[in-house]
């Protein structure tokens, strides 16, 4: 399991997603430096997510 969290997200802080990676076994917590880091290149992020999806589904 990761969780992902952003430093500045009002809705989803990035102290949620440490307490949900502290509570979770095995679990990996990726930080984001932006909103925008998602959304465009380089793909750090949406090549981590396609790799847990590949490890969940494999």
């Amino acid at each position: 399991m990761n969780a992902m969290g952003l430093p500045r997200d009002l809705l989803h802080p990035l102290s949620d997603a440490e307490a949900l990676h502290r509570e979770l076994p095995d679990s990996e917590l990726v930080r984001s430096r932006s909103f925008f880091e998602l959304r465009f290149p380089p793909n750090r992020l949406s090549d981590r997510i396609a790799d847990f999806l590949d490890e969940i589904w494999m």
